[in-house]
């Protein structure tokens, strides 16, 4: 009896043995070396979408808008300080001699060029300041004007011919609840350095025009 089970335990010891022995090793995974991936094309960076990649080296999704050119060219040539005499109506329509300081510079972005007058007190009991504002306007293809004062006066006008010597801004405002016409006339010597403005409003639609202020302004070196 022991003989068998000896015999047997034997057998069981051999057939175990060969059943480890042929019992296949794990492989380590490969993992691809750097020198195995494919190269891109000299002078191509391998695309990244993120929220910083559209964004500019400023931080900015887009680039600011570009004053346009006409703007640009004028306002260096207008831009200074101005002594200007002429006159300008008072507040019953008479016209008064006077005299008045005019500073022309550029305002939001350089997307404006900016007329501010200011009249001398002496002689005014309530001394004329306007702002005249202008730009080009690519999308209409013409130059927009607009003109408020310290007397509560809003005009806009338009022309086609503000780098020219010459021109004629021509709009409306409104006094007394009705629409009255504005035209304003300008006269430049760029070498000389001077701008006569004069302002005229018409009430009958054109029929008849009467002055708002006349100055002639010199540049001050």
């Amino acid at each position: 009896m022991s003989r068998s089970l000896t015999f047997a335990a034997m057998i069981v010891a051999a057939f175990s043995s060969v059943a480890f022995a042929q019992k296949p090793k794990a492989k380590a995974a490969r993992v691809p070396s750097a020198s195995s991936h494919p190269k891109l094309p000299t002078g191509v960076r391998p695309s990244v979408k993120s929220e910083e990649a559209d964004l500019l080296p400023s931080g900015r999704s887009e680039a600011p808008p570009v004053p346009a050119r006409q703007v640009v060219e004028l306002s260096k040539t207008l831009s200074g300080s101005y002594k200007c005499s002429g006159s300008i109506a008072s507040l019953d329509g008479s016209m008064r001699q006077t005299g008045a300081r005019m500073k022309v510079t550029t305002a939001l972005d350089g997307h404006w060029i900016v007329f501010d007058v200011r009249e001398k007190a002496d002689g005014a009991s309530y001394p004329l300041e306007l702002r005249i504002a202008r730009t080009y306007s690519n999308g209409e293809r013409t130059w927009q004007s607009v003109a408020t004062d310290n007397r509560g006066n809003l005009q806009v006008t338009t022309t086609e011919h503000a780098t020219e010597p010459t021109a004629v801004w021509t709009g409306d405002t409104h006094r007394d609840g009705n629409a009255v016409a504005v035209r304003v006339h300008e006269d430049r010597d760029d070498a000389a350095g001077t701008i006569r403005l004069t302002s005229e409003m018409s009430g009958d639609r054109g029929a008849t025009f009467r002055k708002d202020y006349d100055l002639s302004c010199t540049k001050l070196q």
